[in-house]
Order: structure tokens, then C-alpha cells, then sequence
């Protein structure tokens, strides 16, 4: 859970420098973890009837942070191309 907070974290902290939308991956994880820290606060109160989050962790959040990450990096390049010109 700590990784899974701090992704939750990175996501909320740093929404404003989203363009257009929150991407549904981002927001699948906040709601994962969201779901997941019930499920931890009534293990610490001795309540086991719960073992998993209602919301699945999101498969493609690697990629889409990878996808987003490679077109920022592009366009970076890009800008510093024009800058030495």
C-alpha cells in the first residue's frame, strides 16, 4: 500500500498540470486505493470479512504513464530544437 499511496499522491498533488481530462487510469487508481484503505481500517479494527478493493487496480497505468511520459519528452525536445535555433 505505501507505492499505491504515493501514486494516489503524485496524482491528486499534481492534477493542475493535467491537460483536458483526468485520464480514467488515473482515476481508477485513486479510487482502488480509496476502496483498499476501508478494507485496511476494518482490518485494524479485527474485521476480516473483506480481502479486496471494489475497484481493481488499473492494468494499463504503466503505459499510460509511459505513453504520456514519451510525448512530454518529444515535445520537450522539440522546444529546445526551437530555442537553439
Amino acid at each position: 500500500m505505501p507505492l499505491n499511496r504515493r501514486m494516489m499522491d503524485v496524482i491528486i498533488s499534481n492534477a493542475d498540470l493535467l491537460e483536458g481530462e483526468m485520464p480514467i487510469e488515473f482515476t481508477d487508481l485513486v479510487e482502488h486505493v480509496s476502496a483498499y484503505e476501508v478494507v485496511l481500517a476494518r482490518w485494524k479494527l479485527k474485521d476480516f470479512s473483506e480481502h479486496i478493493s471494489t475497484h481493481n487496480y488499473p492494468d494499463r497505468i504503466a503505459a499510460r504513464v509511459k505513453d504520456d511520459y514519451d510525448k512530454l519528452r518529444s515535445y520537450q525536445h522539440e522546444l529546445l530544437k526551437k530555442n537553439r535555433s
